[in-house]
């Protein structure tokens, strides 16, 4: 609680030296707006003990890098993560582009990104998306993920705008995690697979339905067919490997 009783700071500026905030060093300081630090790199390199170590968080304040305010955001080669909390609450970005080495992004590390819209990971090799990465980021529409094996709960409801997705890869995630999208009203209704996943099952199930899922289908989402009471058979592939939490539940 470092700056706890600091309600009249308006900006902040970091030392290149910077590594590491401990723990709610800036509480809610709802007056912050500007956030100033030397280099990109720089701050990718500081860790964050909680989400309340950041000074962007809950403030909404922009981020400058060098003297320009960050928007688009592009992963230098060479950086391999992005840390938990890294760029919690940040305003002022509006997309996001990995770089070649980039393979894991942290818990919380996008949450609350306000104006993010797009994120595009055709590089590198970011093959998990940590619990809440992209909680809150209410004006995503595009996420572009060819390498994403795993989505951990990496976004809430807050992410309904999402409409374009490619997610090749992916083989573990929750029904959840896409029902309330705007890309999961536009699917026919009936199975939906997400490259060689089953998502779930939209829409209501006729009586007596059979299901037999498409050959080269290596797993079953979280809750895919759950509360699908009309469901009187199913044939798995030889191909399936995976068969996620609560498919059949209820």
């Amino acid at each position: 609680n470092a700056f706890s009783m600091c309600q009249n700071i308006k900006e902040i500026t970091f030392p290149e030296s910077i590594e590491r905030i401990g723990l709610s060093a800036f509480p809610l300081i709802n007056s912050i707006e500007k956030v100033n630090i030397s280099s990109l790199k720089d701050w990718l390199e500081v860790e964050f003990e909680d989400d309340l170590s950041n000074p962007i968080c809950g403030n909404r304040a922009d981020l400058y890098i060098g003297g320009s305010k960050l928007t688009d955001l592009i992963i230098p080669d060479g950086i391999t993560e992005i840390k938990e909390y890294a760029f919690f609450g940040c305003s002022s970005i509006t997309s996001l582009t990995s770089g070649d080495d980039l393979t894991h992004i942290g818990r919380e590390a996008f949450s609350d990104c306000k104006n993010l819209v797009k994120i595009d990971l055709q590089k590198g090799n970011v093959r998990v998306l940590k619990s809440g990465a992209f909680n809150g980021c209410e004006k995503l529409t595009e996420l572009d993920a060819p390498f994403v094996v795993r989505i951990e709960n990496s976004w809430d409801d807050c992410c309904e705008s999402i409409e374009k997705i490619n997610l090749p890869s992916l083989l573990y995630a929750h029904l959840s995690d896409f029902e309330n999208t705007k890309w999961f009203d536009n699917q026919n209704d009936g199975i939906i697979y997400i490259g060689n996943m089953l998502l779930g099952y939209k829409g209501e199930n006729p009586g007596n339905t059979v299901i037999e899922i498409k050959d080269g289908i290596i797993s079953i989402a979280d809750a895919a067919l759950s509360d699908q009471k009309n469901i009187v058979s199913v044939t798995f592939p030889n191909s399936l490997k995976h068969i996620g939490y609560a498919v059949f539940y209820g």
